[in-house]
């Protein structure tokens, strides 16, 4: 689906790209294209991130998205976030109520 996904936008055939914010996040921190380019704050899609998994392995299935639930519920998410990622702000905490599975 994105095999070549950054040329388009580093090399202005496309004004916009929705969708895999880490993607576009990453191409700006290791990219030269970063003079080009400007990450957004507002999130137009909470489309949840994908992880590939090994097939017929519900019960790591299970762990992993448990797991991933509960932290996304919890204070921890918010501090890793911020340590390691991008940092915190409404939309990120959003994120973590929409990720979050009930």
């Amino acid at each position: 689906m994105y095999r070549s996904w950054p040329e388009p936008v580093v090399d202005g055939k496309t004004d916009l790209f929705f969708a895999e914010r880490m993607l576009l996040s990453n191409l700006l921190a290791t990219g030269s294209a970063a003079e080009n380019l400007t990450l957004l704050d507002r999130i137009v899609d909470y489309t949840p991130t994908a992880m590939a998994l090994d097939r017929n392995d519900e019960n790591f299935r299970l762990i992993v998205d448990t797991t991933l639930s509960e932290n996304s519920r919890s204070v921890e998410i918010e501090q890793a976030y911020g340590k390691y990622l991008e940092g915190n702000n409404d939309t990120s905490r959003k994120l973590f109520k929409v990720y979050a599975i009930p």
